[in-house]
């Protein structure tokens, strides 16, 4: 599930990490260097003032980052890696990623194993080419290797020796007792060249076994009755969505044997905060007869705003129908932090105020958060929505009625990454039958 980076992007420079550590602005750590066309380009621009910085830390045993860089054919997708080349005791990281105009991140950054649990703040803004990256306290292994990678789509029409490159800056890193280390890090680039070879990513790292499950399905008999047949094997295939797929084809979505979309309507407890995307998807998805499920991701540290979420969520989906049940996306670091029983007042508040006015709900988040934050009065009382990629089946050991096995999938009619789900339940028939969801 994604979350919005132009909002959190422009917090976050007006001051959001001000408690940590205060981070002077380019342009001020600029003028401390002498204005000098370092590389050669003939533009004296963010590249120079990085290799300046190198050289002002090369001997006072850095933390080193680097960047690969690559040549690659015009429409490749490179995945990019951002790696600790030798690393003396960072414990705590936080940059600006610049990436060049022209290219386009086809993804969320991927945290690699390198790191510990608790995962590090990344966001992306795609306007200003801007990911943002924020380490938890401690949240860093302190050892060398790859910590992040980011998937590059190079223009199919990228004339041979374009280059885009990749700087970091307002890099600051610490180390276990607080202090700020010097830091040495590269720009990567990639150049595009006719003779090299063209950069694909896999198709989709979807699982070999659908984790068959036995339910049961309608099925209507000749008089018009209805009459029920257990099947050991039901599993509809289908993608969530939201504006970081920008224009989609559901047609051709369609067409390529996705059978449901679940749409992002949108986060936090503003009706503004709609996802933008979000009334063109349904439009769309319903003209092409696809099955529609909504999610609404929190941000909510109690149940006050909990319920604020959940007003916010029905007034943007309006007077729409759903044939999926409508997803409460429970995923924040912060509040997994919660012990269990505060989780259940805020999952439960906000679903009780949907539930009331006739939505079927589900609980959208990781097996891990399934298995050891929430309780087992959330995991009885509302449908598993889990996310676990990479297995051939989840991880979370109790009953669940959408998988969704990728974050890298690949579908025609959508230019980028998608997420990939496997539903378990006839929820189509379910919903529509209680007349749930506004049917």
């Amino acid at each position: 599930m994604h979350f919005p980076a132009k909002r959190v992007c422009a917090a976050w420079m007006a001051g959001l990490v001000g408690s940590l550590m205060l981070i002077p602005s380019f342009s001020v750590i600029a003028a401390e260097i002498k204005a000098e066309d370092r590389n050669g380009d003939g533009v004296i621009d963010v590249f120079d003032y990085l290799l300046a910085k190198r050289e002002t830390v090369a001997q006072s045993n850095p933390v080193e980052i680097k960047l690969a860089g690559m040549e690659v054919a015009p429409g490749s997708t490179v995945p990019v890696q951002l790696s600790f080349g030798a690393n003396p005791g960072c414990e705590n990281l936080c940059f600006l990623l610049d990436y060049s105009e022209g290219c386009t991140l086809v993804s969320k950054p991927k945290i690699k194993s390198l790191l510990k649990p608790q995962s590090p703040y990344t966001e992306v803004d795609d306007e200003t080419n801007v990911v943002l990256f924020i380490s938890v306290e401690n949240s860093l292994v302190t050892e060398s290797g790859s910590f992040m990678e980011l998937d590059i789509q190079i223009p199919a029409d990228a004339a041979p020796g374009t280059e885009y490159s990749f700087a970091m800056r307002n890099v600051h890193a610490f180390g276990s007792d607080h202090e700020e280390m010097p830091v040495r890090f590269d720009f990567g680039k990639i150049t595009v060249s006719p003779t090299a070879p063209l950069v694909t990513l896999p198709a989709s790292d979807q699982p070999a076994d659908r984790n068959p499950v036995v339910t049961t399905m309608p099925n209507e008999g000749e008089g018009g009755e209805t009459t029920e047949t257990t099947v050991s094997t039901f599993c509809m295939d289908g993608i969530d969505v939201s504006q970081w797929q920008a224009k989609i084809d559901f047609n051709a979505v369609r067409d390529a044997g996705t059978e449901f979309v679940i749409l992002r309507a949108g986060y936090g407890k503003y009706a503004s905060q709609v996802d933008s995307k979000f009334v063109v998807n349904y439009d769309n998805a319903k003209a092409a007869g696809l099955p529609v499920g909504a999610y609404w991701y929190s941000y909510a540290k109690n149940e006050d705003e909990a319920r604020l979420e959940a007003a916010a969520c029905m007034e943007v989906l309006g007077d729409r129908k759903f044939e999926f049940p409508i997803a409460y996306d429970f995923e924040e670091p912060f509040q997994m932090k919660y012990s269990k029983a505060k989780i259940e007042s805020i999952i439960c508040a906000f679903c009780d105020e949907l539930e009331k006015n006739g939505y079927y709900c589900s609980i959208y988040s990781f097996a891990s958060a399934f298995t050891y934050n929430f309780s087992q009065t959330v995991k009885d009382r509302f449908d598993a929505f889990v996310a676990h990629y990479g297995v051939s089946k989840p991880a979370y050991k109790g009953p669940y009625g959408v998988w969704q096995y990728s974050s890298t999938g690949r579908v025609d009619g959508i230019s980028v990454n998608v997420d990939r789900d496997y539903a378990y339940r006839n929820y189509p028939y379910i919903i529509k039958s209680n007349h749930l969801n506004g049917f």
